[in-house]
């Protein structure tokens, strides 16, 4: 069976459409329960629903067919999802007709997720009536709920003045970690004497505090962050009223650092928890989220070193400028070859010419993009995205950028030029074989190769986001290189949320291809960072021991229905290893190290702990490979493509390193940033 390279992932044809008109409150109810079913699976915050209902009830879209109109055809862009609420729907692919919809049924959910093109064409049987949610507008939401409660959380821990030595993207990480939890009106959250491991933060609601054993001074010494306490009264019954933004976690933190001298004794280390000396209850019901001890230790460090000292991460911790050649020009090269072309133009090999050049006689790839193209389909920003990011690159085990410049009618990238196969053909064409004696240390090789260039990027502060085979090259001396940036993402950035430019530690587009996507990234707002790449290296390499990668049955499926609810499902299944998988991958810790960086939860993935990238480096299943040797190319490679492989990806065909054709009409601003315009 051939194995199919995969992809990183319009309101009606026809039809009448209108805004949903739900004043009378029996309408509203039932459409809210016709919502909220097919939305369920993408949130499991189900405070979500309760507090943006109005929001999504203002962006739905009411959507009315005639008989035989045609609701989305087969290979049109995804862009909503689309709820019948009356009528009867056929569903067309190619020319024959596979199924039919009933009201209640739900038509392009996935399109709230990927602008993937339609798998179908819908006409309708009968008249019709549809609500439509747009994939922009319902994410838009999302994301404005998810920044403003990481926003709030992040505030309100600033506040609580026990945090102080955190820097900002470490408290973002503890507060994204939190997990929400709702207290009853006069439930007891815990009793003087219980052990507890929780670090509690108010986000809505009151709680009393009480104590036999302390006055109403001496708990008001726990938490003097006055803003947050509505009323207090004196012994023998002190207690203390809080309000929204009250951190209960304050006295667990510094009595686990040692830095509270009445509660110091009381930190069990074996249990990771403190003795209370109060008693907590809720006033009325109380909204609030919670990370536990263990779970900041594991993240960020020890209490006490973290809060006396912070926390160093290894993401964003080099700052190295690396320097560009900026003086070539177009005719500094010779054309040797045509090696491909894409939809925005062509791939060149060339030589540089340029007499007394340090690097004369060196072979690059030149991307020749046609300015015209680029503009009409909206591709600028994501281009210059990657020369800008290349820009600050410098590393073996990834194709590099010498220069960019630009023409009247073109813009190039003039990058390292890599004699390789793609490790995709490694792994799937029948064609390629590799000694299956030493399949086991090779594909270890391969992996060490893939993590180092991750790590790399991830100090550079790069989130990288589509990590799989076909972007990975076997060069002629054995080793991977990473290539294609395109979807990656430098972080913190700048994002707009609710019209407004933000800075934020996570980006929030689903990007990638839908077999290497990490929970985080289709849930809730799709919040994520770069502890996607650990997930996707996770799935690699259990790619490269069993030949697909977890969320498919076989290599080539492609049902993204079926991939993405295996994702999810994740979230409460545990990831299923096939029986053979230890004695294909020559060990039980290459499993070991599947399932931690295959951790649904954030905080509890390999790489993304204090360690960082180098919890990984240091797993058994990397025991014998020196990292500083494969850093610089300089372990020999157990395996290297022959000339007749790596001939059969280079042309040799020659060809001018001229202009496209396809004159470019505009005014140029847009390509101010590309360097002088050579003639």
């Amino acid at each position: 069976v051939s194995t199919p390279r995969r992809r990183a992932k319009n309101l009606p044809t026809n039809g009448k459409t209108g805004s949903a008109d739900l004043s009378n409150a029996d309408e509203r109810d039932h459409f809210i329960t016709l919502i909220s079913k097919p939305l369920e699976f993408l949130i499991s915050d189900k405070s979500f629903f309760t507090e943006t209902m109005d929001e999504i009830l203002s962006k739905i879209k009411k959507v009315e067919l005639d008989r035989d109109d045609v609701l989305m055809r087969q290979g049109d862009a995804g862009d909503a999802m689309y709820i019948l609420e009356q009528g009867k729907l056929r569903i067309i692919v190619g020319d024959k007709c596979v199924a039919f919809k009933k009201a209640g049924d739900v038509v392009g959910e996935l399109a709230l997720i990927f602008n993937e093109p339609r798998t179908a064409t819908v006409e309708a049987e009968e008249p019709c009536k549809l609500w439509a949610l747009s994939r922009v507008e319902f994410a838009e939401l999302q994301k404005k709920k998810v920044v403003g409660s990481k926003d709030l959380i992040c505030r309100y821990l600033r506040e609580a003045r026990c945090l102080n030595k955190l820097n900002d993207p470490t408290i973002s990480r503890l507060a994204v970690a939190m997990r929400k939890r709702k207290i009853r009106d006069g439930e007891v959250l815990f009793r003087e004497g219980d052990d507890i491991g929780e670090c509690f933060l108010v986000e809505k609601g009151q709680l009393e505090l009480s104590s036999t054993s302390f006055d109403i001074d001496q708990i008001k010494e726990m938490f003097p962050s006055c803003s947050k306490v509505l009323s207090s009264s004196p012994a023998p019954n002190a207690t203390m009223t809080t309000t929204d933004g009250f951190f209960l976690g304050r006295f667990v933190m510094l009595t686990a650092a040692g830095l509270d001298a009445k509660e110091g004794a009381l930190f069990d280390k074996d249990k990771n928890t403190v003795k209370s000396r109060i008693n907590v209850k809720a006033c009325g019901d109380v909204e609030g989220s919670f990370y536990t001890l263990k779970q900041f230790e594991a993240m960020i460090g020890p209490p006490r070193v973290s809060l006396l000292e912070g926390f160093q991460a290894h993401f964003g911790s080099d700052h190295t400028t690396v320097l560009k050649e900026k003086n070539l020009k177009l005719s500094d090269f010779d054309v040797i070859a045509h090696l491909g072309s894409g939809a925005y133009g062509r791939v060149n090999l060339v030589k540089l010419k340029k007499d007394g050049h340090k690097l004369c006689g060196c072979e690059y790839a030149v991307k020749c993009m046609n300015k015209q193209l680029i503009e009409k389909g909206s591709e600028l920003e994501h281009i210059r995205s990657e020369r800008d990011l290349l820009d600050t690159l410098d590393h073996k085990l990834i194709c590099g950028l010498l220069t960019s410049m630009q023409t009247k009618n073109s813009v190039y990238l003039v990058m390292d030029y890599i004699k390789s196969v793609c490790l995709w053909d490694v792994m799937y064409d029948e064609d390629i074989q590799i000694p299956r004696k030493q399949s086991t240390e090779i594909k270890r090789f391969w992996a060490s190769n893939i993590f180092e260039s991750l790590a790399y990027l991830h100090t550079k502060g790069i989130a990288y986001r589509d990590l799989k085979p076909e972007n990975l090259l076997v060069s002629d001396d054995g080793y991977v290189i990473l290539i294609d940036l395109g979807f990656s993402k430098a972080l913190p950035h700048i994002t707009c949320v609710d019209g407004k430019e933000v800075s934020s530690d996570h980006a929030y587009t689903v990007c990638g291809t839908p077999e290497y996507l990490a929970p985080e990234m289709l849930l809730n707002g799709h919040a994520h960072d770069h502890s996607v790449d650990y997930w996707a290296f996770g799935c690699l390499l259990y790619e490269l021991i069993i030949g697909h990668t977890p969320f498919v049955q076989y290599s080539g499926e492609d049902d993204l229905r079926k991939i993405i609810r295996r994702i999810i499902d994740v979230k409460t299944k545990r990831i299923k290893f096939p029986a053979n998988f230890d004695k294909k991958a020559g060990d039980t810790v290459c499993k070991s190290m599947c399932s931690a960086l295959l951790q649904p939860e954030v905080h509890q993935r390999l790489g993304y702990l204090k360690g960082g990238a180098n919890d990984v480096k240091v797993h058994p299943y990397f025991s014998s490979i020196d990292w500083d040797s494969i850093s610089k190319r300089q372990t020999p490679a157990i395996w290297k493509p022959d000339a007749a492989m790596l001939k059969k990806n280079t042309s040799v065909q020659s060809e001018d390193l001229e202009e496209d054709q396809t004159l470019y009409t505009g005014d140029g601003s847009a390509f101010k940033d590309w360097g002088e315009l050579q003639i």
